[in-house]
């Protein structure tokens, strides 16, 4: 128990850091509708994540904005996508209503793989297991 609380910890501070050092390159759009009874609970997710984090969340009507709904390929909302702030990439990270604790994990996740840190391989490898044996690509010669 002492060794899976230490790892968990570990698991749980990189990812808070991850995501606070990201927020001012980083910006989350939630694609909602009028009457969505999913959405309302997704912003009131989003609104804590955005208090704790002080990171900008943008709320984007799919009908009174169709083309950049269109453009981020969302057909059903809500749906949240991770936009870099300086190249425009955007990732998809949830569609349907996300808890707490997984949009923080699609985050810091996302934030890398725009960072360039990780490659698709290594979507599930945090940063302290890097060049171990949790890490898909430390057996490949030459991953690039």
């Amino acid at each position: 128990a002492p060794g899976r609380r230490a790892v968990t910890e570990n698991r749980l501070d990189e990812v808070d850091s991850t995501i606070v050092q990201a927020r001012k390159e980083f910006a989350l759009i939630m694609f909602a509708q009028q009457g969505c009874s999913f959405c309302t609970s997704q912003r009131s997710i989003l609104g804590y994540f955005e208090n704790n984090y002080q990171w900008p969340v943008r709320v984007i009507d799919i009908y009174q904005n169709s083309g950049l709904a269109a453009e981020y390929g969302v057909e059903r909302t809500p749906a949240i996508a991770l936009v870099h702030g300086q190249t425009g990439q955007a990732l998809p990270i949830a569609s349907g209503v996300t808890s707490m604790s997984d949009l923080r994990t699609r985050i810091y996740r996302s934030v890398r793989m725009l960072k360039g840190e990780i490659r698709p391989e290594q979507w599930a490898t945090y940063q302290y297991e890097m060049d171990s044996g949790k890490d898909p690509l430390r057996f490949v010669s030459n991953p690039q």
